[in-house]
């Protein structure tokens, strides 16, 4: 049942729901006349509890686009293209494999109800830049949206497991490949055919399924099997755990799997049609046996209750949560994360650049960026872009010693760099200031520019010349001036005399000689027999 918001509309509603009509109040009617009705009690009134009718309704409501201008926050979101090849597709998965390359799998594409599922599969070899679509030399599987995609634990072969094919049709086959040009056909499982899934693969090879809607009901059983890729008598499907789940029955919910092999379960969404009760989960569990028991980690973690967002681990153990749809049917733009396995969280994107949305899909790649593809906001603007992340300055970032300050990749000459780094008061890519036979050093935390020489000593023979910077020294390219030692009697032509700043030419002597204004010290002065001593000053004598 889902109540009519225009006048005219409601009058024909009420006279056809007298009993309805005589249950609510004069200020219940009044604002629903005016269209007050706050949409959450317009959702939790509704009388279906198929997922998909609830993102129907995301998808029939225009909702405002709420891109900010990003201020600096920890991680920060760089447009890597804005119409990719793989077209505009929302309930589409992502892998990245050993190789980083990174697929796009199936999805939906148009308006809900008018648009068609995909089987196609994309490829980008250059972290997102562009895409080509894999030609199939194989059966695959047949189009579909909501379902699964992970990789075995080298990151070569590649799964699909279930999903929504149409209606009244689901899917409980799985599908295997390497390239996504073959694929190999591993039959069907035996839990129920559902969408809405998670899925994660272990360290030793158990394949792992997590709760769905089955068209039906909404599941939290556990389904495994061990190396399905070889398809071994052994490789069979078993329940994961004794019963359900200690969690919720859900949908839409994302799930990761650490280093340790913990899997860790995040969000969800639930709607029961008997008590009208709907709800997006905020909740955080962690299985440490492979999903035959969990425990709580979270009830209410900070991040909005959410359902159709993504998450993903970095190689750190860091856990991000990304975008979403809430139970008020906000699109969300939020990403969120966890440096200890799930247990506490800190916003690290309060309103990213990309436009707030669901049924999106991610990958987090070697360098720890994570990309973004595609989703939806209304049923007229899914998304055809691919974002990356970019860590910045604001994330706590600890710099010291020699290289105290932090630039990251939003700022002049670092563009680019997926991480900050920690870099000197003189580093050329904040300060370049100086000459190039000047060097840059440290005076009071900030750059100065001064003749090396200054700290350069030369014996009694010999005067301090400067190597300029970015030429070839000694075999050397060098990034900054650089003093050294030499004798002016080395030079044995007036042309290699006079490049010698410290050194001039004497034509009686036939020889390169000191100047003897640079000897600062009556024993040097002495030790040149064309240099006396006077006054505090070695001259020409």
């Amino acid at each position: 049942l889902i109540l009519p918001t225009s006048s005219f509309t409601l009058m024909a509603f009420l006279r056809s729901n007298a009993r309805l009509a005589s249950g609510l109040s004069i200020l219940a009617l009044a604002l629903l006349l005016l269209g007050f009705l706050p949409r959450r009690l317009r959702m939790r009134s509704a009388g279906s509890d198929d997922p998909m009718h609830f993102e129907a309704l995301a998808l029939s409501q225009k909702y405002p686009d709420r891109r900010l201008a990003e201020a600096k926050s920890p991680l920060t979101w760089i447009l890597v293209k804005d119409q990719a090849g793989f077209g505009p597709r929302y309930a589409h998965a992502a892998i990245i494999n050993l190789e980083q390359h990174i697929f796009i799998i199936g999805g939906a594409t148009g308006e809900p109800g008018q648009g068609s599922y995909l089987n196609d599969v994309w490829m980008s070899e250059d972290q997102g830049k562009s895409w080509k679509a894999i030609v199939p030399r194989s059966p695959r599987f047949s189009p579909r949206r909501g379902h699964a995609v992970v990789t075995d634990p080298r990151g070569i072969v590649f799964f699909v497991l279930g999903g929504f094919c149409g209606k009244h049709c689901l899917a409980n086959d799985y599908w295997s490949s390497e390239t996504g040009s073959v694929w190999r056909d591993l039959g069907k499982a035996p839990w129920s055919a559902r969408h809405g899934l998670a899925a994660v693969m272990t360290s030793t090879g158990w394949l792992i399924v997590l709760g769905g809607h089955d068209g039906k009901t909404y599941l939290s059983d556990i389904w495994k099997i061990h190396d399905p890729a070889q398809a071994s008598a052994s490789s069979v499907w078993m329940a994961g755990s004794a019963g359900p789940a200690e969690w919720n029955p859900r949908y839409g919910h994302a799930a990761v799997i650490t280093e340790e092999d913990e899997i860790v379960l995040l969000g969800g969404f639930y709607a029961d049609k008997d008590t009208g009760h709907v709800q997006c989960f905020n909740d955080v569990w962690k299985s440490f046996d492979m999903g035959r028991s969990w425990q709580l980690l979270v009830e209410h973690a900070p991040w909005r209750g959410r359902y159709q967002h993504t998450a993903q681990i970095n190689n750190l153990g860091h856990i991000f949560v990304t975008g979403g749809l809430s139970v008020d049917l906000e699109r969300l733009g939020d990403v969120w994360r966890s440096t200890n396995g799930g247990a506490a969280w800190q916003v690290v994107t309060p309103h990213a650049a990309w436009a707030a949305r669901f049924e999106h899909a991610s990958v987090v790649d070697q360098n720890n960026t994570i990309y973004v593809f595609g989703g939806i906001s209304t049923g007229s603007d899914a998304f055809l872009d691919v974002w990356r992340s970019e860590q910045t300055c604001a994330d706590s970032v600890k710099c010291s010693g020699d290289t105290p300050v932090c630039r990251d990749g939003t700022q002049e000459n670092f563009a680019g760099s997926p991480t900050p780094v920690c870099v000197g008061v003189c580093d050329r890519r904040i300060f370049d200031d100086c000459a190039q036979k000047e060097a840059c050093v440290v005076q009071s935390n900030e750059p100065h520019c001064i003749d090396p020489c200054i700290h350069q000593e030369c014996g009694a023979s010999k005067v301090c010349e400067v190597a300029p910077r970015d030429e070839e020294f000694h075999g050397e390219q060098l990034s900054t001036a650089k003093a050294y030692c030499l004798s002016c009697n080395d030079a044995k032509t007036k042309m290699q005399c006079g490049l010698l700043r410290q050194c001039r030419w004497s034509t009686g002597a036939e020889a390169c000689l000191m100047r003897c204004a640079v000897l600062k010290t009556s024993s040097r002065c002495g030790g040149q027999d064309h240099c006396a001593w006077d006054d505090g000053e070695c001259a020409e004598s």
